[in-house]
């Protein structure tokens, strides 16, 4: 076997394994993993009557949707590293080719971006809301606790 080609085979090795680490490691889509990503960044509070978790339910949606995006990006990434190993260009019009990539880039960018709203409107794992349960497994504490009108009329009376 050439060089050429070892360096090759290892050149696509290389960022494919980077790709596939990046999907498998950074990017979760698990429940347990966007709540805490959200956690980290936004604020919850707990009523303390009902213990009914308050949180920007956008904003978690958001979160979500970026995850699930990063996962297709990262799977484009890997399988564009892949089916390269079969292409070329050749003498064929490079302008020609180049509409084409663009056209194909604009096609599985909507493809990705209608995907994921999908994923966000009607997945479980995003419209669930999150519960006290789910925060006391993973170890979070609400950012506050609200007290109702009776609790602080009894703290205000003693």
């Amino acid at each position: 076997m050439e060089s050429t080609y070892i360096v090759y085979i290892v050149a696509i090795s290389l960022q494919l394994s980077g790709a596939i680490l990046l999907l498998i490691n950074a990017i979760s889509t698990k429940r347990e993993s966007l709540i805490i990503n959200f956690s980290n960044c936004n604020f919850l509070s707990r009523d303390g009557n009902t213990h009914e978790i308050s949180y920007n339910k956008n904003a978690f949606k958001k979160i979500c949707e970026t995850a699930y995006l990063n996962k297709f990006a990262f799977a484009f990434i890997a399988s564009g590293y892949f089916a390269g190993i079969w292409g070329e260009i050749g003498d064929s019009n490079k302008c020609c080719i180049a509409i084409c990539v663009e056209l194909c880039t604009a096609i599985l960018i909507f493809i990705a971006y209608f995907v994921v709203y999908l994923i966000a409107k009607y997945s479980k794992k995003v419209n669930a809301p999150i519960t006290n349960e789910e925060l006391e497994k993973l170890g979070i504490e609400p950012n506050m606790e609200s007290t109702s009108s009776e609790e602080l009329q009894k703290i205000l009376s003693n």
